[in-house]
């Protein structure tokens, strides 16, 4: 009997394909989620991504917000903790050192090369898309989108480089978000909407034709405000289909708005892209900062035990920090009952007091795949006295071209990208300046070369072509042609 070897393909995460599919389009990292958490302030929610912003992509591809940059404590979209001896960017940014721009008109959309629109036949109001291949995402924006875009990155960079140690011990201390070397991230450009559309599309036979269609839906009226356009998707085969924002979402931000409010349908609110400075620190550093953050955080449990010493706590804490974990690998202070009861996806450390342990584990809060990531460390490794490597998406989004089909491996973004840029340091923080091909200016005298010519110079000439002769740093010019 013959034997028939048959290829499976096993579906990705939604995000993840839409992620390695949509960053493509140079706009940034895609997230799957553009809402923001409905449990940060409302002063954030109502404005969503902002410029200035600290965070982290979460896994499932929306933006944890952290702190702003650009804004003072106590103000509504700040936390009430802050990294130790936070001040804002000073002096602040001036309106004009952000650009903004209308980027998607009304109705447009941006999708894979594997995914195809298609005319409606018959007449559908809305967008049609249909596809064969094994992956595609599709992003649509049915009320236009707008781009801001920070115009002085070197403060922004100068600024970062001179307080990353300290957000890292915030965001990994007294916030717990374990966060790996390279995953802290400033925000220096977005793309935002008030309403979109998004699909993922796995297929599981490349030989069968699947079909999306988006389109309106009708309308729905929020409290106190002009009616809300409502969408959603209709479509065949193995796909995953989002609408937002949430109406309920929106009710609940015009609830008690007391500003000038939104824009007729909703708040412009919705981040599709966002475009940030990566911040990685080397391995030396970062161990480092790990271990001042194990000693804070078992300094801070054990300050409330009761009948335990100044010198026992001291020796615990020395014990505790002598062998430095790897870089990614932090502690966080547990009480627990049980002994033997441990949190799922973690190690459990020797117990440092009674009913208390020392939990160790490994970051699972950085996305499966960053194109920063590989590069900073592939800059560090060429810089090795550099504490810190600083890029931004620009550097890596730059190199993608017409043949990629998804985002390339990571090697191969970091080889396109060393290849492109000069590795500049200063300071001990090292990042990329674009290499710059100079091209010598060319300057022919045609007056000697032309001959009378019954032609008129206007719009009916299609094509002048010109035949021009280089030899030993000398041009010369050896013919003209001129098509109507």
């Amino acid at each position: 009997m013959a034997r028939i070897t048959r290829m499976s393909y096993t579906p990705d995460n939604s995000n993840k394909i839409y992620e390695r599919y949509l960053a493509l389009k140079k706009r940034g990292f895609p997230l799957w989620i553009p809402e923001p958490n409905r449990r940060l302030p409302m002063a954030y929610r109502r404005g969503g991504v902002h410029i200035g912003d600290v965070g982290i992509i979460t896994p499932s591809g929306g933006f944890s917000f952290l702190f702003n940059i650009c804004r003072q404590p106590g103000d509504p979209i700040n936390p009430s903790t802050l990294p130790e001896d936070f001040s804002p960017i000073y002096p602040p940014l001036e309106p004009t050192d952000v650009r903004e721009f209308s980027e998607f008109k009304p109705d447009n959309y941006l999708a894979s090369g594997t995914i195809e629109r298609v005319n409606n036949d018959p007449p559908f109001p809305g967008l049609s898309f249909q596809t064969s291949s094994n992956e595609g995402a599709i992003l649509t924006v049915p009320e236009g989108a707008v781009a801001l875009d920070l115009e002085n990155i070197p403060r922004f960079r100068a600024y970062a480089a001179a307080n990353v140690e300290n957000w890292y011990r915030y965001v990994n201390g007294p916030r717990g978000r374990e966060a790996k070397n390279g995953e802290v991230r400033l925000v220096i450009g977005c793309d935002k909407t008030t309403s979109w559309g998004m699909a993922a599309v796995a297929n599981m036979s490349e030989h069968k034709t699947h079909h999306l269609k988006f389109r309106a839906v009708g309308e729905a009226s929020a409290t106190s405000s002009s009616p809300i356009p409502l969408y959603r998707w209709e479509y065949s085969g193995m796909a995953e289909a989002r609408v937002g924002p949430d109406l309920t979402e929106i009710e609940e931000l015009k609830r008690d708005d007391g500003s000038e409010g939104p824009r007729p349908g909703g708040y412009m609110n919705q981040c599709l892209f966002v475009r940030t400075l990566n911040l990685t620190l080397n391995d030396d550093a970062f161990e480092a900062l790990n271990r001042d953050v194990e000693v804070a955080l078992i300094k801070e449990a054990q300050r409330y035990q009761p009948g335990t010493s100044e010198t026992t706590r001291n020796s615990r804490v020395s014990a505790s920090t002598q062998k430095g974990g790897p870089a990614g690998m932090h502690s966080q202070t547990e009480t627990q009952r049980d002994s033997s009861e441990t949190r799922s996806g973690k190690t459990t450390a020797t117990a440092l007091a009674r009913d208390q342990r020392v939990v160790t584990s490994v970051s699972l809060s950085a996305p499966k795949f960053h194109p920063a990531d590989f590069l900073n460390k592939a800059i560090l490794k060429k810089t090795p006295h550099s504490r810190l490597a600083i890029t931004q998406d620009a550097d890596w989004y730059s190199v993608f071209n017409g043949d990629d089909e998804c985002v390339p491996p990571p090697e191969e973004i970091t080889a396109r990208v060393l290849a492109a840029h000069y590795i500049r340091e200063e300071d001990g923080v090292a990042y990329l300046e674009p290499k710059v091909v100079c091209i010598p200016p060319l300057s022919i005298d045609l007056s000697h070369a032309l001959t009378p010519c019954s032609h008129k110079l206007d719009r009916s000439c299609r094509n002048i072509q010109c035949r021009v002769r280089h030899s030993k740093g000398n041009l010369s010019l050896q013919q003209i042609t001129i098509r109507q």
